[in-house]
């Protein structure tokens, strides 16, 4: 059709547009759901941390867990996608039979490709969401110190082992200071904490902890100071390594901050200087996860 108006001509010819909306405000449903996937997968690991110890005994790897918790969002977005999908069918079934004479802008998507397409979009949503947990679960099963360690051959790892193996025998208590405060106000938060986390390690088949004991906050010689004691035992080249532990927060009459120390002596004549060194590194684990939950465990 050509329409010609004040010296203009304009030809008009019918046609079809098809036109996508949505976008920006699928935005914000989006985020919640990561967020809110992100917050489950977080309070799984925090619930969980004994289950890692566990499976990390029983000879699974870091990978092994981290895969463990991203199968576990996978499900979760498998579910949710599935379940997403068919209550959006219903939903438009319900409005179409509540206002039958009022016109819906949008249509079912009933083809097949849509909903393969809303499945994938939730599986996208779920795993990228609950990345960083399962990284979190899988830090859990490596001593801090082991994290920094330079990969180096296999071959050198054996033999540096055999020698530390044959001179790294100890013969003395050895001393520990961590490089964690604890502010008097949290002190009563810190003990629990530490208790539970210890106590994580009281069923472990390649480390344990046996012979656990806490004693209250008391005052000794002016400070006050809360103890933790315990055996520390280590399966190393099919012998067992014991060590006496002694966990220790000490706070003098005129400072705010808990200092914390940790002396671990042998108690078998084959115990190695590495297996006293272990013990230490599970404390510093505890001491820096207490950093980063501290807010959480308080209510700030």
């Amino acid at each position: 059709m050509s329409i010609i108006y004040d010296g203009v001509a304009e030809k008009l010819c019918l046609g079809s547009k098809v036109e996508i909306r949505g976008y920006v405000p699928m935005m914000v449903p989006l985020a919640i759901v990561i967020l809110n996937i992100a917050l489950t997968m977080y309070s799984a690991v925090r619930e969980r941390q004994r289950d890692v110890l566990i499976f990390t005994a029983v000879g699974f790897n870091p990978a092994h867990i981290a895969l463990l918790f991203l199968a576990e969002s996978i499900v979760l977005g498998l579910v949710g996608g599935g379940l997403g999908y068919l209550s959006g069918l219903a939903t438009y079934k319900v409005l179409s039979l509540l206002a039958p004479g009022q016109q819906i802008v949008v249509r079912e998507k009933l083809e097949w490709y849509w909903s393969v397409i809303g499945i994938l979009i939730a599986l996208g949503v779920s795993i990228a969401s609950s990345v960083r947990a399962a990284f979190r679960a899988m830090y859990l099963a490596i001593p801090s110190l082991k994290r920094r360690r330079k990969a180096v051959k296999v071959e050198e790892v054996k033999e540096v082992a055999e020698i530390k193996e044959k001179i790294m025998r100890a013969h003395g208590e050895k001393t520990y200071e961590l490089p964690v405060r604890i502010h008097y106000t949290e002190m009563p938060f810190f003990e629990g904490y530490v208790h539970d986390r210890l106590l994580m390690f009281s069923t472990g088949t390649v480390e344990r902890i046996e012979d656990f004991k806490e004693e209250p906050l008391q005052t000794v010689e002016g400070k006050e100071v809360k103890r933790y004691e315990f055996t520390y035992l280590y399966r190393r080249a099919g012998k067992v390594e014991k060590a006496k532990v002694v966990l220790t927060a000490e706070r003098k009459p005129e400072a705010e901050f808990f200092i914390i120390r940790l002396r671990a002596r042998p108690l078998t004549v084959d115990t190695s200087v590495l297996t006293l060194d272990r013990v230490a590194e599970i404390a510093k684990d505890v001491a820096m996860d207490w950093l980063r939950e501290r807010d959480r465990i308080m209510g700030k």
